[in-house]
């Protein structure tokens, strides 16, 4: 499924890019992990095509 890329760890933060990312898209993890007080959800800083954004953890997997 398609991804959120954000500005912050959250998904009441605004979008860092205007469209979603696609499923398989390879992002390199940057910093995190961080969890979220108010709800409990784990989001890694990312970094997309020079872009910097924020993508909940569970939605993520690893490159073999």
């Amino acid at each position: 499924t398609d991804v959120n890329f954000r500005v912050g760890p959250g998904t009441d933060c605004d979008l860092a890019l205007e469209v979603p990312l696609g499923e398989f898209l390879q992002v390199e993890v940057i910093g995190g992990p961080v969890t979220r007080a108010d709800d409990g959800s784990v989001w890694v800083q990312a970094s997309f095509q020079g872009t910097i954004g924020w993508i909940a953890f569970n939605l993520l997997e690893p490159v073999s």
